[in-house]
């Protein structure tokens, strides 16, 4: 019988941060661990290798894959996704934060103001405490700060909810009407 000296070598899985970007574009992905890391695909072609990896342009979430190898050793597969989320853009985010009821409270007499970036059509919805419609308006609106002004006869008070939809998308405000 003949004795043999065998070295186990263990080889941790990486650790992986993934990323997230809006609506398209390249992510960046991170992994640390013991050895060389390589990147993969979901069908196992290499797509480089080191710390990091920049994905190539994506529109939706996709997942890669890391390993780590060190004298012939490897770990397992770890799994990492690039993230991509639906986000507001520049035009979205301007008229979500200048969108503005006053007064607030007030006698069912009030402004309704928001910043739009393009001409764009805007509908309004006016909704009571138990979701019936108030009031409906379709605006066609040139690009700037824009103020509608609204009246509302004979309300009665109570709170009410504003929807307005812009780009596709739903924003909400709130108004108290007082019986001053």
């Amino acid at each position: 019988m003949i004795s043999v000296d065998a070295t186990v070598q263990i080889i941790n899985n990486p650790t992986v941060i993934g990323d997230t970007i809006c609506n398209s574009g390249i992510a960046t992905l991170t992994a640390s661990g013991s050895g060389d890391l390589t990147w993969t695909d979901g069908n196992g072609n290499i797509l480089g290798t080191g710390n990091t990896f920049t994905t190539p342009p994506i529109s939706s979430t996709t997942t890669y894959f890391v390993q780590s190898s060190e004298n012939g050793c490897t770990s397992d597969m770890i799994s990492v996704d690039a993230v991509v989320e639906p986000c507001l853009d520049l035009g979205e985010i301007s008229f979500q934060n200048s969108l503005a009821l006053s007064p607030n409270p007030n006698n069912g007499s009030f402004e309704v103001s928001y910043t739009i970036l393009k001409s764009s059509k805007v509908d309004m919805e006016i909704f009571d405490q138990f979701g019936n419609e108030i009031l409906k308006k379709k605006f066609d609106d040139m690009p700037g700060t824009v103020n509608h002004h609204v009246s509302l006869k004979n309300l009665a008070s109570g709170i009410y909810s504003v929807r307005f939809v812009y780009d596709g998308r739903s924003h909400t405000k709130r108004f108290i009407k007082t019986n001053e």
